[in-house]
């Protein structure tokens, strides 16, 4: 395979080699670059270090540290999605770092996609849907969500409901601990995804490990107030009390209040929701992509 990707990098003579993963093919994009003789930038996704101990494994975590800045110092600059990842990398030595938040397409997401018939799938139209977009996995803290929603469905009794799209290696564990009266669509795309994104009325997020959490960004787009937490990536666009609500991280009771304020309250919800559609307006790809172009041009200009 690494033969192959150098055959094909090599044919297409780039000026820069952007690497978008610390591991496998990310080796063989090091690699090209050196063999062209061309800069390499890399990207900054996932922090693994952070998940492990989500798998039980959190004593290999300096271990990948030590790896991840090996690897990220043999490049010219690391993006990273958010402010709080940037902070987060240079804590642990990383001294290239530069902050590219991503984009949304705020036509695919857009308010205008809300549907009455997939409300009527979800459950009662009448309800406040809260809705959850993502992996099913150990690091989405789907426990805090799930033990919230009890919470706020023994408050209000027929007020809220729980729908939950995505699936993963743990779905069928992760289905068992949700509520049993959570709507689990499985994983969705295109218009289906559109439209689930836009029929909701909350978006709900217990993440507390995301470089920048794409989904966040969708369900503003989709004039959603979101429900998240007070760490990580959702930081870059969630803000109190303007978009949306930030929580105690990992704690299901300041979870479930700020759901529960946004239930009692439709005037707040609303108001949120159409302040989170104007900050995503703001973030389009179009304007996203400009500081990545200005990166890959320095890296270029600074190549020796």
């Amino acid at each position: 395979m690494s033969r192959q990707v150098l055959r094909t990098v090599e044919a297409f003579r780039p000026d820069v080699v952007h690497i978008v993963t610390a591991y496998s093919v990310g080796l063989i994009g090091l690699q090209a670059a050196r063999t062209l003789g061309v800069p390499a930038v890399a990207t900054f996704h996932a922090c693994l270090p952070d998940i492990l101990p989500y798998y039980g494994v959190g004593w290999g975590s300096e271990l990948c540290w030590r790896y991840l800045r090996w690897f990220h110092r043999s490049v010219a600059f690391t993006f990273c999605p958010s402010e709080f990842t940037a902070a987060r990398l240079r804590s642990q030595g990383f001294d290239n770092v530069r902050v590219w938040s991503y984009g949304v397409e705020t036509g695919r997401f857009n308010p205008g996609h809300r549907s009455e018939a997939i409300r009527q799938r979800h459950g009662s139209p009448d309800a406040v849907h809260l809705l959850y977009v993502g992996r099913f996995a150990p690091e989405k803290d789907l426990p805090v969500l799930f033990n919230a929603y009890r919470d706020v469905a023994a408050r209000r009794p027929d007020a809220v409901r729980l729908v939950l799209v995505g699936d993963g290696a743990r779905t069928m564990e992760t289905l068992a601990q949700a509520p049993a009266d959570a709507t689990a669509t499985g994983y969705l795309d295109g218009e289906a995804l559109s439209g689930a994104y836009a029929s909701a009325d909350v978006f709900v997020f217990p993440s507390r490990v995301e470089t920048q959490g794409n989904v966040v960004l969708e369900a503003m787009a989709s004039g959603l107030p979101v429900v998240g937490m007070r760490e990580g990536g959702t930081l870059e666009n969630v803000r109190d009390g303007l978009n949306g609500l930030l929580c105690e991280p990992g704690d299901a009771g300041s979870f479930a209040s700020a759901i529960v304020r946004l239930v009692d309250d439709k005037d707040l919800r609303c108001r949120l929701g159409t302040n989170a559609r104007s900050w995503a307006e703001q973030r389009r790809w179009e304007a996203s992509l400009a500081p990545l172009i200005a990166g890959y041009e320095e890296a270029v200009r600074l190549h020796p």
